[in-house]
């Protein structure tokens, strides 16, 4: 019986050795050119993030994610070593940004002092782009162009020029009855001539009701702004009370 067991125990060794025994630990594996995390015995990350000296993913299948991915309704992209990004890569001839958390960012992003737009799709703009029905100048890094404040054109208030009213001249009446009667020789009385004056300029803010931003009224993105979008307001607190949000170019 002892030999028996002897000889079974010889025989598992042998096979053990020829597979080249069998690991229990955690750690990367591949099978079919495609890596994945085991866990313990039996288990490997599924669907979940690993801290593996850097952010990982493994899909529902258990591989590693490359690439782009939809996780939780967030954007996220993986080298080709499987590593998440974040900050500023170049996808395909395009330029994104991924914030710390390796979010993909849509919509207007100040980056180190300086405005980016980002499409829905992540893609940063560059050239004209027409946002909120304003148009916008980006040049080739992305950065947005300020375009100069015109400040505005303030005419002088012209004072009228009033004349002076001209008294009538009466002539004296002639007493001798051979002489007719003068009746006084009556100026008319010259008006005065009142030149218009022109309104000086006040400060107000003009609502895009279609975009929720209120701006100064010399703000430049006003006269590139629909004529049936605009909303006039006398002071900034009526536009705040409102609901709506202060431009970030003329911060009025």
């Amino acid at each position: 019986m002892r030999k028996k067991i002897i000889a079974i125990l010889s025989v598992l060794v042998m096979i053990f050795t020829a597979l080249g025994g069998v690991s229990f630990a955690d750690g990367w594996r591949q099978s079919n050119g495609l890596w994945w995390y085991a866990v313990g015995a039996n288990g490997y990350a599924r669907n979940e993030w690993k801290d593996l000296g850097g952010w990982y993913y493994f899909n529902d299948a258990g591989y590693m994610q490359t690439g782009w991915a939809d996780i939780g309704g967030t954007w996220y992209y993986f080298g080709a070593d499987g590593l998440m990004k974040t900050g500023w890569q170049s996808v395909d001839g395009a330029w994104y940004y991924f914030d710390p958390s390796g979010a993909m960012v849509t919509g207007w992003q100040a980056i180190g002092g300086t405005w980016y737009y980002f499409d829905p799709s992540g893609t940063m703009a560059i050239g004209t782009r027409v946002i909120d029905g304003v148009a916008y100048q980006f040049d080739a890094s992305g950065a947005m162009i300020v375009q100069p404040v015109v400040e505005p054109v303030v005419q002088q208030v012209v004072e009228p020029v009033v004349q002076p009213v001209v008294e009538p001249v009466v002539q004296p009446v002639v007493e001798p009855a051979v002489q007719p009667v003068v009746d006084p020789v009556v100026q008319p009385v010259v008006e005065p001539v009142v030149q218009p004056s022109t309104p000086g300029t006040s400060m107000f803010y003009v609502i895009n009701k279609n975009s929720g931003i209120f701006h100064r009224g010399d703000c430049a993105a006003v006269s590139r702004m629909s004529e049936k979008n605009k909303i006039i307001v006398e002071s900034r607190e009526a536009a705040i009370a409102a609901g709506y949000t202060p431009c970030q170019i003329c911060n009025p």
